[in-house]
């Protein structure tokens, strides 16, 4: 038994020495320490005031300092006087560094911040020990970076790994006046990379994780420490949609930070990486957001939430950097309305309102955003309205198209390509699209080309009410008829007053336009497969109507 714990001492000895081929802390009475050297390159090595690197204590009974250490009771200090130029060297023994230790760590730090204007250097021979020639800057700190306090500092040496070098820690001011250094606890330990970070809160996995209002509701990201592995020297903060495509965030220099945008019922990943030179080590966790609210009709959204999204609603996650905008100016930019004007009607609310803007890149999918879930089964009709602004300015219109959900699809209940007088206010029956007793509205800006960025198109006062109380009707079944539903070939449409369409367009069940014909009250779908479809048709003075179609 005794054998055994002695051979089990020496293993454990051999290992150590292994670990730490080069391990310096100045506590010794010897300074330099044994195998160190410092030298002075400056125009007058007998100024009084120019003080090579000596150990702390030395210079506690010169200058009635007092103990700074970063450990123990000694460090190793260098100051100035006033020479021209100073160079203060301290320089290690030889060491060789390895795959598996080729990381210097020290801690150190600066006594008078900025005020000297001296710098900190680091430098490297692979051939003498005493020859300043010799020797190449691996690094240089300036006072402005350099912490007050004792921080621990790395250099990464795997450039060197199998040469024998020797490393200076160089005190340089070359304006007469410089600073005091301190470095201690000088070591060439291998670096392991940092533990997991654990415990996230919200917990990994967790659901239904409340918010109001997706631009300005927070969720605080919130973790603790490894409790294994290497010291951490930053942590990074990732976070996405996606597990394998995850955004950094920044650098939190606590265990919390706050995402600035959520939206709802989102599956979201994220992790706060432990890092040091070595590598990172964290889990991935995930957490889900709410679904929508659910309110119910009647119900107005009229944007009056200084400059933010009003709660419950949400603009689309794959809006690729292309957003809806909140303002309360026409002037806001340069092509709302007709260059920032607006004739005729205005808006009921008068305030903010909502707009795209139409310039650089379009999303690919259309510039998306939701409403909240609403109820319609207390309405008899039900029916929405809403006040839209669009001017090409001599270019070309968006489109605009409102989206409602049938319980499975997105289908297309109003389209606008074209300009309007001012705010004009449109109402859709929604009576005849069979909708389900809660439903939700999308809203969708499509730019035609990036080129074209004159129409920012505008919405403002949402209403979901009763038909008649939302005022007179821009288009139903009663004064736009077609037939025959179901179709097989030729569809045709009755306008008002026997006048012509000036557009009927077929959409499928996903909101894509397939089919179209202008200045018509003919179409010949024979080209369709059989199926549902979407027909909307646009009078002469821009009313639409939307309707189902079957062949």
């Amino acid at each position: 038994m005794k054998n055994v714990t002695i051979i089990t001492l020496l293993l454990f000895y051999s290992i150590n020495i292994k670990a730490q081929i080069l391990t310096e802390t100045f506590e010794s009475g010897t300074f330099p320490p044994a195998g160190w050297i410092t030298m002075e390159n400056c125009a007058d090595p007998d100024d009084a005031f120019d003080i090579e690197w000596m150990q702390q204590d030395d210079f506690e009974q010169a200058y009635q300092t007092y103990g700074w250490a970063h450990t123990g009771d000694f460090s190793a200090i260098s100051s100035f006087g006033f020479s021209d130029t100073y160079e203060a060297w301290l320089v290690t023994p030889q060491f060789t560094p390895t795959n598996e230790h080729h990381v210097l760590h020290f801690f150190f730090k600066q006594a008078y911040d900025d005020e000297y204007d001296g710098n900190f250097q680091i430098r490297v021979s692979t051939t003498s020990q005493d020859v300043i020639s010799d020797f190449t800057t691996l690094e240089t700190i300036d006072e402005a970076t350099a912490p007050l306090n004792f921080e621990e500092h790395t250099v990464d040496l795997s450039a060197y790994i199998g040469q024998p070098i020797y490393i200076a820690f160089i005190n340089y001011d070359d304006d007469g006046d410089g600073d005091e250094w301190y470095i201690d606890d000088v070591t060439m330990e291998p670096v392991e990379v940092p533990g997991p970070t654990q415990n996230p809160t919200p917990a990994d996995g967790a659901q239904n994780i409340q918010i109001t209002n997706t631009q300005t509701s927070r969720i605080d990201l919130s973790w603790e420490a490894p409790t294994s592995g290497g010291n951490v020297s930053q942590y990074d903060l990732w976070f996405g949609t996606q597990a394998n495509h995850l955004n950094i965030l920044g650098h939190p220099d606590n265990f919390e930070a706050r995402p600035k945008t959520f939206h709802f019922n989102t599956t979201y990943y994220w992790k706060a990486s432990a890092v040091n030179m070595s590598g990172e080590s964290s889990p991935v966790w995930t957490f889900t957001t709410c679904d929508y609210p659910t309110v119910s009709a009647p119900y107005s959204i009229d944007f009056e939430n200084n400059g933010n999204i009003p709660d419950g609603m949400d603009q689309s996650v794959d809006n690729d950097q292309k957003f809806w905008h909140f303002v309360n100016s026409l002037t806001a930019t340069a092509h709302i309305g007709n260059a920032g004007s607006a004739s005729g009607t205005q808006t009921e609310s008068g305030g903010y309102f909502a707009f795209v803007l139409d310039a650089g890149e379009p999303s690919p999918n259309g510039t998306k955003m939701y409403s909240p879930k609403i109820d319609i089964s207390g309405l008899t009709t039900p029916a929405i309205s809403l006040y839209i602004l669009s001017n090409n300015e001599g270019d070309m219109n968006v489109n605009f198209e409102i989206l409602a959900f049938d319980g499975t699809n997105w289908i297309s209940i109003f389209t606008n390509n074209a300009n309007t007088n001012g705010w004009e206010k449109k109402i859709i029956d929604l009576s005849g699209f069979n909708l389900p007793s809660t439903t939700q509205f999308c809203f969708v800006v499509n730019e035609p080309a990036r080129s074209l960025n004159k129409d920012d198109f505008a919405i403002d006062d949402i209403k979901i009410d009763e038909l008649d109380a939302l005022g007179n009707i821009t288009c139903n079944s009663s004064n736009i008829k077609v037939y025959p539903n179901p179709v097989q070939k030729d569809l045709y449409v009755n306008m008002p007053e026997n006048s012509i369409a000036s557009a009927i367009k077929i959409f499928d069940i996903k909101g894509q336009l397939i089919l179209q014909a202008k200045n018509t009250n003919h179409l010949n779908i024979s080209s369709l497969p059989k199926g549902n479809y979407i027909i909307t048709i646009i009078d002469q003075k821009n009313n639409s109507y939307t309707q189902k179609l079957v062949k």
